[in-house]
């Protein structure tokens, strides 16, 4: 972060001047019987100097060993669960997998969770047009979306149970993953809500009629996943 980035650059000044103070460099000519030569030459001032400079070094040095480093080692194991949970509606998605919502957590791609890998997902997604694509490719799309909504309604405790590891990366973290949990209830609830029609009538996807219930809920599907996406793109930044 740029505070820690800030910290290491005064260390570093510290350092650099504790072993400029220890070397006893000679004053330069333009310095000579001037006040600046006092203030180098003081041997009180140049103890002074030294101690407080090489303090903030140990001091430093014990913050990195002892909580930095662990801190960071949890962070990365929490972030890599964290993953794993996300990835799991996301990986459903992008593989197709119609058996997403029983896999493992272990057994999920985390591929699919890299932010440029969301970002190419989210830039399909709006630019997706139905007649384009023949009716094959949008019944493979509906499953998609279908199986993703799945996999919400299979993992939305595990989200929710999750709120308490975001909250121990920060603050602002705990917040996304609150709205993160939120879309994925909204996606669970679609789950609940499908419409009461037969597995053969998948075929009339994409009718422009306004009474295509499962092309309705299609869209909400879209819609509730497009907004996972969004939000797990801030999530990645």
């Amino acid at each position: 972060s740029e505070s820690a980035a800030k910290l290491f650059l005064i260390v570093c000044m510290a350092f650099i001047l504790a072993v400029v103070v220890e070397c006893h460099i000679p004053v330069y000519p333009p310095f000579r019987q001037t006040v600046f030569e006092g203030l180098l030459t003081n041997n009180a001032l140049k103890r002074m100097i030294s101690g407080v400079s090489m303090g903030l070094t140990a001091a430093y040095l014990f913050y990195i060993v002892v909580d930095y480093l662990p801190r960071a080692r949890r962070e990365k194991v929490v972030d890599l669960l964290l993953s794993r949970v996300l990835a799991s509606i996301i990986d459903s998605y992008t593989r197709c997998r119609l058996f997403g919502h029983a896999t493992a957590l272990n057994g999920v791609n985390i591929d699919c969770v890299k932010l440029e890998s969301l970002e190419g997902i989210l830039q399909k997604l709006k630019s997706y047009k139905a007649p384009a694509l023949g009716a094959k490719k949008q019944q493979i799309e509906f499953h998609k979306l279908k199986y993703a909504v799945e996999t919400a309604h299979a993992r939305v405790d595990d989200f929710n149970h999750s709120l308490q590891l975001a909250a121990s990366l920060s603050p602002q973290h705990a917040l996304q993953w609150l709205i993160i949990c939120d879309k994925v209830r909204y996606m669970a609830r679609l789950y609940d809500e499908w419409p009461d029609i037969a597995e053969n009538q998948y075929q009339y996807l994409g009718s422009s009629s306004q009474y295509n219930l499962l092309a309705s809920h299609e869209e909400s599907m879209r819609s509730g996943f497009m907004e996972l996406i969004e939000q797990a793109i801030a999530w990645r930044r």
